[in-house]
């Protein structure tokens, strides 16, 4: 007789990509808990180097270079605890409350927030908001620090340049609300913009950035179920644009527009 042996490749094969994709999920919280642990044990010392510092430049006896050098450790202790905030804030969904939020709302603050630091640069941040746009499920929290996390890094771009403009849209589609961050810098090369998703990947200047802003922020953008795309602008420079997805029971809504800088 002949004996039939029949074999679901498909189930087979879908099952194995879901153990490797919970193999993956595993290996990714326990790099969370140890980042979690190596951080809160850096970041301890460096609360006592940064106060220290700050009592020692309190002193008026201190001065000359060996103040320059205590306001330099200062610095430095600052920068590094930076560096243990965003990576923290990297393997965890901090502060992940959701609420129904206006993206419009997300752009004026984060306009308010960096509009003292652009006057000083000589940045022109202009806005170009729908309106009454319909609202998004997301933390708000952590949309600020996105778009945040995108103009600063746009102020990077247009530091030293002769136009230094940022522009910040948003409209809304069928499924979607977007915002689209604009600045007239010399833009990001093809080959770099795969890599912008790698954690500690930058190509600032020593000491300029940590290389996790931008990769925090194509990693909450997945959480909240939406895409964030890079590519150039029109006329140079480089385009960020964030797609969030409506919350239920959203209606269509207007236009408007404003400038700051």
């Amino acid at each position: 007789g002949v004996v039939v042996v029949a074999q679901d490749v498909t189930a087979e094969t879908e099952m194995r990509a879901a153990q490797q994709q919970l193999f993956e999920s595993e290996k990714f919280a326990s790099i969370g808990r140890l980042a979690a642990g190596v951080a809160h044990e850096v970041n301890n010392p460096l609360m006592g180097i940064n106060g220290l510092a700050t009592v020692l430049l309190e002193d008026e006896a201190v001065a000359g270079e060996g103040r320059e050098m205590i306001a330099l450790i200062q610095r430095e202790s600052r920068r590094a605890a930076k560096v243990t905030r965003d990576l923290l804030s990297f393997v965890r969904a901090d502060d992940d409350r959701r609420a129904d939020v206006d993206l419009d709302d997300v752009a004026r603050e984060v306009a308010e927030l960096r509009a003292v630091p652009q006057r000083a640069a000589g940045v022109t941040m202009v806005l170009d908001l729908a309106g009454d746009l319909p609202p998004t499920r997301a933390s708000r929290a952590q949309l600020v620090q996105v778009l945040i996390n995108l103009v600063t890094n746009a102020e990077d771009a247009v530091e030293g340049r002769e136009r230094r403009e940022i522009r910040i849209a948003t409209w809304r589609t069928k499924h979607c609300v977007a915002l689209r961050v604009d600045d007239s810098g010399a833009g990001i090369p093809e080959e770099v913009r795969p890599r912008l998703v790698e954690p500690f990947f930058t190509t600032k200047s020593p000491g300029k950035g940590t290389g996790l802003g931008l990769s925090l922020s194509f990693a909450i953008t997945e959480r909240h179920g939406g895409t964030l795309r890079a590519s150039d602008a029109p006329g140079g420079g480089a385009r960020f644009v964030l797609e969030l997805p409506l919350s239920q029971g959203s209606g269509v809504r207007g236009q408007g527009s404003a400038a700051i800088g």
